[in-house]
């Protein structure tokens, strides 16, 4: 059961589907036709099954009355025959009168029916005393002796009773022939002979070809051995040989017996063609008469009227589709043209207007949805100035969000800065200070130990052999090295110290001349540890291009910032690139240079592996970013196009193709000529 009504839920669900989907068009056009069809096979299946319960009652009640009539009809000449023999038989003592006079009687009757094949007056004794077989070459006495050689014929001899034999086919005539016995009487009514006849069953023939069974229907008649005794198939075969052919179909016999006398069955005929059938007895003789008429025949106005119908079907849906088309287009006119109009307005268009010029509901449908086009054009209106608004304010709120961001941590890292450099400037000082004290008394010791060894050359066995373990020669050449190494150390800390308190100069938040040169390398001192080889990764090449630059006035620490955000992503780009299984070698390259009209021009570039068009047109948007969660604000860029273009009314671009690197174009005027607001 679940299978089923999942079948079922499956089929409906999809039958929904399929019809959202058909076109109102379409729809009216296929409900059309469907309709006409629908209407057209009901009228013509019930128009079919009337026809076919009509002919087949029509059919069944004309084979009934053929095969009675046809019964009747045979029963009617044996009859005759039988009443022009009692005729004779009625003469009292027949067997008496001049054999002369019995002859002409015996001819009379023979030359006025001509179906008496052989006729004879036999005494009570068996003896032949007339006999005539008019067509017949042969004695006639003869033939009637061999007729009646048989113990049924010589019992009803002796019996005086009447008898019927069987039919049997005259071998001479080549016809079938039927013998019937009457009975004679002498003058007191005693049994005096018989009155012995042989009857040409030819006639039977003639009877058959005057009825026309339909087109290609037949008759034939059975005897009591279910022999057929006659076919009729055409009115030409009223002359045709009658042979004594036995129905050896048994499905066909078992039919017959269990017919009803006059109803009309539907069996394999004698032909072996389904057919109409019926059958009539022929009281007194014990035969039957059949009437077939083959089904096809039958249902031959059914074919043409099915015929008929299919092509009035065809007509009816050519006739129903152009109807639909029209009408379809009538209807769906309106609804195409609205459809058009509303797929403009989503558009954006709303100068877009419904001209239904009709009085009924598609009228009334466009008044309304020009009201409605109206009400949606003022409140889109509306809409656009208060997105308007909200975008400004969004912008606005945006901006103040960066500017108070990027001035917190500015504001933070120029006082960690400070902190740092003036906690490490102390004891650097002091260390580099003392240095010089150190190596001098170092340089008095060394000396003082060469004079000693001078003077002494052979000094205690103690004194050689602390000098010994101290390896006092290789102390006199590594300790000027050592205080050398001590002496680099202290300038490169202080050298560091001064590039932090120069990138954050809170002392410089003003805007005043500045080298661009003296910024880039402080950044760099500060990423020096992010670009060298560290084992694991290779060194970033730093290739540094400068022209002569004269200063410029900026805001210095803004700058530096700019600087510090354009290399970190340069170091992150070349991230890829910086493994031992790469060929690449990655660089950093920085080149500055001045144009003819005096403006500033600074190119950071990368041999990384570039950034899509996608996401290019996107890289100055506040908080965008393409790094992990944790690992990017999408802010360094967006704070840095807005120091360079509204701070220093510079411009900053970027050039990138993917696969071959990334560079970022900065401009910055050699002298500002309207300050943006100060957001360092």
């Amino acid at each position: 059961m679940d299978r089923f009504r999942l079948l079922k839920n499956y089929i409906q669900s999809k039958f929904s589907s399929i019809w959202r989907t058909i076109a109102i068009e379409h729809l009216l056009r296929y409900s059309l036709i469907a309709l006409v069809t629908l209407n057209l096979v009901i009228v013509g299946v019930i128009a079919i099954e009337l026809t076919r319960q009509t002919q087949e009652q029509r059919i069944s009640e004309l084979q009934e009355e053929r095969s009675l009539s046809l019964a009747n009809k045979v029963r009617s000449r044996l009859d005759d025959l039988q009443k022009e023999l009692s005729y004779l038989q009625k003469i009292r003592s027949l067997t008496e009168i001049d054999p002369t006079i019995q002859h002409r009687l015996l001819e009379g009757l023979t030359r006025q029916n001509d179906a008496y094949e052989m006729i004879a007056i036999i005494n009570e004794n068996g003896n032949v005393l007339t006999a005539i077989a008019p067509y017949s070459s042969a004695d006639p006495i003869d033939l009637v002796r061999s007729s009646i050689a048989n113990q049924q014929m010589t019992t009803a001899i002796q019996e005086q009773t009447l008898y019927s034999q069987h039919i049997t086919f005259d071998e001479d005539l080549r016809v079938p022939v039927m013998t019937l016995v009457l009975p004679l009487q002498n003058l007191h009514g005693q049994p005096q002979g018989i009155l012995f006849a042989t009857i040409n069953l030819n006639f039977l023939n003639f009877i058959l070809a005057q009825v026309q069974i339909g087109q290609t229907g037949y008759v034939y008649i059975l005897d009591e051995y279910n022999r057929v005794i006659v076919e009729k198939l055409t009115a030409e075969d009223a002359y045709k040989e009658i042979n004594l052919a036995p129905l050896n179909n048994l499905s066909l016999i078992t039919t017959l017996n269990t017919q009803i006398a006059g109803s009309v069955n539907i069996y394999q005929g004698l032909r072996n063609l389904p057919v109409f059938g019926s059958s009539a007895f022929i009281y007194g003789v014990n035969w039957r008469v059949i009437v077939e008429l083959p089904t096809s025949e039958v249902y031959a106005p059914l074919r043409r009227l099915v015929i008929v119908i299919l092509l009035v079907l065809v007509l009816a849906i050519f006739i129903s589709t152009l109807l639909s088309i029209k009408i379809a287009q009538i209807l769906v006119s309106p609804l195409e043209i609205l459809t058009q109009a509303a797929n403009e307005i989503s558009n954006g268009n709303f100068s877009t207007r419904l001209t239904v010029k009709q009085d009924n509901e598609w009228g009334v449908l466009a008044n309304a949805f020009n009201s409605m086009n109206d009400e949606i054009q003022s409140s889109f209106q509306k809409m656009e100035v208060k997105n308007a608004e909200l975008s400004d304010t969004l912008s606005k709120l945006q901006n103040t969000q960066i500017q108070l961001v990027h001035n917190e941590k500015m504001s933070s890292l120029g006082q960690l800065v400070a902190g740092i450099a003036h906690e490490i400037n102390n004891p650097i000082n002091f260390i580099y200070g003392n240095l010089i004290y150190t190596e001098s008394y170092a340089e008095n010791l060394l000396d003082a130990i060469e004079t000693y060894e001078s003077v002494y050359p052979d000094p205690d066995r103690k004194i050689a052999e602390k000098l010994e373990e101290i390896d006092i020669d290789f102390i006199k050449k590594d300790f000027p090295k050592l205080l050398k190494s001590i002496k680099m150390g202290s300038n490169r800390v202080r050298d560091i110290v001064d590039s932090l308190r120069n990138f954050s100069r809170l002392d410089e938040a003003n805007m005043k001349e500045s080298n661009i040169h003296e910024g880039i390398d402080n950044t760099l001192v500060i990423l020096q540890n992010q670009t060298k080889d560290n084992g694991d990764q290779k060194a970033i090449e730093i290739i540094k291009i400068y022209e002569d630059l004269p200063l410029i006035e900026c805001y210095p620490a803004q700058l530096n910032q700019v600087f510090m955000n354009l290399l970190n992503n340069a170091i992150d780009a070349l991230e890829p690139f910086r493994h031992s299984g790469t060929d690449r070698l990655p660089q950093i390259s920085i080149s500055t240079s001045q144009e003819e009209r005096g403006n500033i021009v600074i190119r950071i570039a990368d041999n990384g592996s570039g950034i899509p068009d996608e996401i290019k047109q996107r890289i100055f948007d506040p908080f965008f970013t393409t790094k992990p969660i944790g690992q990017g604000t999408g802010l360094g860029l967006s704070i840095s196009y807005q120091i360079i273009t509204q701070t220093h009314n510079g411009t900053l671009k970027c050039d990138s193709n993917v696969g071959e690197g990334t560079e970022f174009k900065i401009i910055i005027p050699d002298r500002i000529v309207q300050v943006g607001e100060n957001i360092g």
